[in-house]
């Protein structure tokens, strides 16, 4: 170990690590051997880029660290860490940061690295894009061009506009429906024009007077799951045909639409501070890229061991020695790196979350789970999912007291855990015998129940808490199975469009949508000597008595419990 450790710091002397500097800017890290004269027109271009973002599509998501740039000098300082043969840029989730990797600062490169950086700021959107529209947008931006204190988002990108001149289009109901193992994304001779023609459609979209004026409304729609043709035709009133001939007549317009916006930067932006980067900085960065490559793993491992023995008591390579352990499977060693980076004095919020995570799988409703999701919450009280994995925590460890502090941090509750969220304050409030508040949240609880067993779960809870606020004898009764209400009418539709399917039953003139959440937890009465067989699109109109479970969402009313045909 002394001996790699010695090679490994020799290598690094020999490589030119006091080469290495560090500029940061409000939202970059830039780690280059490139110079700081090219290291500050790289950061202030990223910046620029950030804020033309923001002010075109209106999305002010961004990453919660820093993006860390990570530019080299030449292609032998590069070669190590790239990907592959034709990768001269390309983006990195990392394990607390996003890391943008580069070959060069030389403005060549900008383009291909602001690709990837599009790429990174629609992930952390958490926008659900088809793989034409997120490489569409990432092309779209990609042809940005700094104008003094202006900025150019439009440009023709003349390698684009070649192969759309010289190929045949892509049929759109095909480019909808490619993905991540598709030939036209993956294979040489159609990938450029699955490029070409996913840029053309996005320009469109964006520049075009007859769809600009409703093309967030058409992003937001895509965003959230809805098929792009379903989304054409209902936003834009246009069939896949109707938008496949306005795009060519769009590629044969003699005019060409972009836009100029204001490229100003902060004065925070305008001077980074500039440091030169130490050894060990630089030496977990450069192991860092090699965890995230197929093949290099062995070689990241050896380098953080190295980095350890060379810099003892530093938490930051044992919580790296613990992601890489837990990239490969191997739990019981990540458990053990996180234990160790923790008494070292770790104060990475995301190894805590993630030491918490992997000791629920082992110790469920433990103190030290509690305990570890405490300290995330106390290093960063913002942390994704840190207060309700604690609640969660502790809920099932019956420390009622600390998953109501956690509950009551919880601003934003999304429909999957509604349930959850109104039942676990039900039994705060209960256990803390505050019986009119266990029974208001334990009644939000049950509109927000989303299978037969939670209804029927909430409902016993219910009864108790009724017991408890008014005592005295009762005569036992048997436990009642729930009664859902149910709604007689003519099966009209079954869309199987979305996540969930969605039932349209014709009532009174009307016609009303349910939600299947699982077909096979759905019951099917009356069927007679047939087995009635639902297939997605329009119904034949049967008559159907439909029980649900009431619940205001997407639309819908409720989650269907049962269909008995009316016979």
């Amino acid at each position: 170990m002394r001996l790699a450790a010695a090679l490994f710091c020799f290598a690094l002397s020999t490589y030119g690590a006091d080469e290495w500097l560090r500029l940061k800017s409000p939202n970059f890290e830039l780690y280059t051997t490139a110079g700081e004269g090219k290291g500050k027109q790289a950061i202030r271009y990223f910046e620029q880029m950030r804020g033309l973002f923001q002010r075109f599509s209106g999305n002010n998501t961004a990453p919660r660290q820093p993006v860390r740039l990570t530019a080299f000098r030449n292609d032998k300082e590069y070669a190590p860490y790239r990907p592959s043969e034709t990768a001269a840029a390309y983006y990195l989730p990392g394990n607390q940061r996003d890391y943008i990797v580069m070959r060069s600062i030389a403005d060549e490169f900008y383009p291909l690295a602001l690709h990837e950086y599009t790429h990174l700021i629609v992930k952390h959107s958490g926008a659900r894009l088809p793989v034409w529209l997120n490489e569409g947008i990432a092309e779209l931006y990609a042809s940005t061009r700094p104008y003094a204190n202006k900025i150019q988002i439009g440009a023709v990108l003349p390698s684009r506009a070649a192969v759309l001149s010289q190929s045949k289009f892509i049929p759109l109901d095909q480019l909808f429906s490619a993905g991540h193992d598709s030939p036209f994304y993956n294979e040489k001779d159609r990938a450029g024009m699955f490029y070409a023609q996913s840029w053309l459609l996005t320009h469109m979209l964006h520049f075009s007077p007859d769809y600009r004026p409703k093309a967030q409304q058409f992003l937001g729609a895509v965003g959230k799951g809805k098929h792009a043709a379903e989304a054409f035709f209902e936003i834009y009133g246009k069939s896949t045909q109707g938008v496949e001939k306005d795009l060519q007549a769009y590629l044969r317009s003699d005019t060409v639409y972009a836009v100029l916006l204001d490229g100003k930067l902060e004065k925070s932006a305008e001077a980074p501070e500039i440091t030169p980067a130490s050894a060990f900085e630089t030496g977990m960065i450069l192991a860092d890229l090699l965890s995230n490559m197929r093949g290099k793993r062995e070689e990241a491992a050896a380098r953080y061991r190295a980095l350890a023995a060379s810099n003892p008591g530093q938490p930051e390579v044992e919580e790296a020695l613990g992601w890489l352990a837990l990239r490969g499977g191997r739990k019981d060693a990540a458990i053990d790196h996180f234990q160790r980076a923790a008494e070292a004095g770790s104060k990475s919020p995301k190894m805590y979350f993630d030491f918490a995570m992997l000791s629920w799988e082992r110790e469920r409703g433990s103190r030290k789970v509690v305990d570890l999701l405490k300290r995330v919450v106390q290093l960063d009280t913002n942390f994704p999912d840190g207060h309700w994995q604690l609640a969660m925590a502790a809920l099932n460890a019956r420390d009622y007291a600390t998953a109501g502090v956690a509950l009551a941090h919880i601003r934003t509750i999304t429909p999957d855990r509604a349930f959850q969220m109104f039942e676990g304050m039900a039994r705060v409030h209960y256990e803390a015998g505050r019986l009119e508040e266990a029974g208001k949240s334990a009644s939000r609880a049950k509109e927000h129940a989303r299978t037969p067993s939670q209804l029927e779960y909430i409902m016993k809870f219910q009864q108790a808490i009724e017991y408890k606020a008014n005592p005295g004898p009762r005569l036992a009764r048997r436990e009642q199975a729930p009664v859902y209400p149910s709604l007689e009418g003519a099966l009209r539709q079954l869309d199987c469009s979305g996540e969930q399917a969605r039932l349209h039953v014709e009532t009174a003139g009307k016609r009303v949508v349910l939600l299947i959440r699982d077909p096979a937890n759905v019951q099917i009465r009356n069927t007679g000597d047939a087995t009635y067989e639902f297939t997605c699109g329009p119904q034949k109109g049967e008559k159907v008595k439909v029980e649900f479970a009431p619940q205001a969402a997407e639309g819908a009313v409720g989650y269907v419990v049962s269909i008995e045909f009316v016979r």
